[in-house]
């Protein structure tokens, strides 16, 4: 590799990055919500009708993989509607691993 070639291969690999993490936005994920993610999240939710996304962020991770967090709102085993955060790992295909939920 030539003196200056690294900035090359940096300039083309963050365009790849960029277009694959449009592609991943395009295919699951809509305004705030992330589609993998939501239908896992609601699997341990009390009441998953009352699921309100509030903020979500998408992380570019090696091997086409995501790192998803949702600040969401939702109901307790009280009633009550609380704001809580969860995140996970979702590869391009829409897999979710080391889903955590908490504050």
């Amino acid at each position: 590799m030539k003196k200056g070639d690294y900035k090359e291969y940096l300039i083309g690999n963050s365009k790849r990055v960029g277009r694959i993490t449009n592609m991943f936005k395009e295919k699951y994920c809509s305004e705030n919500r992330c589609v993998p993610l939501e239908v896992y999240l609601k699997q341990s939710l009390n009441d998953p009708d009352s699921y309100e996304s509030d903020e979500l962020s998408i992380d570019w991770q090696k091997d086409s993989s995501f790192v998803v967090v949702n600040s969401f709102r939702a109901k307790n085993a009280f009633g009550a509607m609380i704001l809580n955060k969860c995140s996970a790992i979702v590869d391009i295909n829409g897999n979710v691993s080391n889903f955590k939920i908490g504050n």
